[in-house]
Parts: C-alpha cells; sequence; structure tokens
C-alpha cells in the first residue's frame, strides 16, 4: 500500500483563523511581518510555508510509477514553456512523496507567475521534515542547470537532488494533462456510480478537495513506464507535453482540475 505523511510539517505556524481567512491583504502584511523577525537564512523557508498555508495548503500526491518515470526523463523545459494549470493561480503547493522512495517526504513549491508569458520562476524546498534543499530555476537558469559540485556533498546526494528537480518540472507539466489526476472522494461515494461532478461536489462540501497524480496507474498491471518524453504540441509546437514511452494507461477517469487537494487541519 502506498502511504504519503498525512500532516506537512509546519516549523513556522500561523493561527487557524489566518488560515480561515486565506490570502487577505491584512494575512498578507502579517505574514510579511513575521517573515521579518525570523533569522534571514529563515526567511525563505518561512514564507514558503505561511504563504502555503494562506492558499488553503493544497497538495498532490505523487505516485511511485509516476516518479520511476520522471526521475529517468530529461526535463530540460523553461518554466516559461510550462503548460498553463490551476497551477499558475495557486502559486503555492505540496508535493508529497510516497514514503520509502526518497530522501525528502515531500516539498513546498512556489510558482511565481510572469504578466506576459506564463511562469516567471520556480522556487522548491525539498525536505525530510526537518532538514530543507532549496532551488530555484528561471528561463535564465532551468532547474536541471541549477545542480552543482558547489551544493551536493557526493555524488548520491546530488543525482537525488536532480531527481526532485525533475519531478517538481514533471509534476507542473502533468497538471495540466487530465489522464493522470484522480479526485478523492468520500469513501461512501467511492463506489456509487451517480455522476462524478456531484461526488466530488460533495467532497468539496465535506471540506475534501483531492486528486492524485497516477494512483490508476499504479493500480493497472498492465502499464509499463520505463520514462516519458516531451513532445512539442500546439500551435506552431510550443506547448510541451509529457507522454509515457513504450507504456499505456488503462482505467482512465474523466478528471476536472487541480491540484491534488487542501489540507485539513485536526
Amino acid at each position: 500500500m502506498v502511504k504519503f505523511i498525512q500532516h506537512t510539517p509546519i516549523h513556522y505556524g500561523i493561527p487557524a483563523s489566518m488560515i480561515r481567512q486565506g490570502l487577505t491583504l491584512d494575512n498578507v502584511n502579517k505574514m510579511k511581518e513575521m517573515v521579518e523577525q525570523l533569522k534571514v537564512e529563515e526567511q525563505s523557508i518561512g514564507f514558503t510555508e505561511i504563504m502555503w498555508q494562506l492558499s488553503g495548503k493544497p497538495y498532490f500526491e505523487v505516485y511511485p510509477k509516476v516518479i520511476e518515470g520522471l526521475r529517468r526523463t530529461n526535463l530540460n523545459v523553461k518554466p516559461s514553456d510550462i503548460p498553463k494549470s490551476i497551477l499558475h493561480d495557486i502559486n503555492h503547493l505540496c508535493v508529497k512523496f510516497p514514503s520509502g522512495i526518497m530522501r525528502y517526504s515531500y516539498m513546498l513549491m512556489t510558482v511565481t507567475p510572469s504578466s506576459y508569458k506564463g511562469i516567471h520562476e520556480i522556487y522548491i524546498m525539498a525536505s525530510d521534515g526537518e532538514t530543507f534543499t532549496e532551488a530555484t530555476a528561471t528561463d535564465e537558469q532551468p532547474l536541471t542547470e541549477s545542480i552543482g559540485s558547489d551544493w551536493a556533498d557526493d555524488m548520491e546526494e546530488a543525482a537525488e537532488y536532480n531527481n526532485v528537480m525533475k519531478i517538481a518540472i514533471g509534476v507542473m507539466m502533468l497538471a495540466s494533462d487530465p489522464d493522470y489526476i484522480k479526485p478523492v472522494l468520500l469513501k461512501a461515494d467511492e463506489n456509487k456510480t451517480t455522476p462524478l461532478e456531484e461526488r466530488i461536489e460533495r467532497a468539496k462540501r465535506r471540506g475534501v478537495f483531492g486528486f492524485t497524480i497516477g494512483e490508476e496507474i499504479e493500480r493497472s498491471p498492465h502499464f509499463r513506464c520505463p520514462h516519458f518524453a516531451i513532445r512539442w504540441t500546439g500551435k506552431g509546437g510550443s506547448i510541451p507535453k509529457l507522454v509515457p514511452v513504450k507504456g499505456s494507461v488503462i482505467g482512465k477517469e474523466l478528471m476536472t482540475t487541480v491540484p491534488t487537494g487542501f489540507e485539513v487541519d485536526g
């Protein structure tokens, strides 16, 4: 059984009332004051955690076969080329890794949109719950070029870091592809035949707005995914899309929007 952390560790918590109110101007000003009081080396991490909380704690759960495929894929893609999805609007996201797959258990991402061309910058903070690894990607410095010998202590550590960067880009690309997204429904609704949209809305009303990436692939004995590959689609071949190479997907569901969900406190 694939397991993910249920509650992402929070080192710079904020009052529950602020989380309920969300990204109001008053809360953003309070957030700035809180971050300014932190040590310089803690400010980027504090900012990322607080903004994610104010955004409602949206998250993806990424299943092992998708991670396996992304690890083997060349993902040298500029942030501005990533297809538009809800991530361009939400801006703050937690990506959860399956337990025992990687040295990190999750990563928080901050996506800074550009006023003229999609994404301007991606900030990533990967963590095992206690230590943090940070990276930033722009068109001028893609994630695949941000890995240097001055960062990693050994080749194994550098390789794991590289995997995290690939997964970050891959997740953002798959976020716009309904083939890989499955909604999280209430247990009572999982086997019902009522319209999927009604079951999704019922889950939302109960505080569960969740999606997974690759859950159906994980369950399918007919899916083989040695790696993904980028295919340039759209007008003039300007939109990159990830497709499985020598693989097949069965049991696809009709999907809606992303991210995979919002963490519920308690």
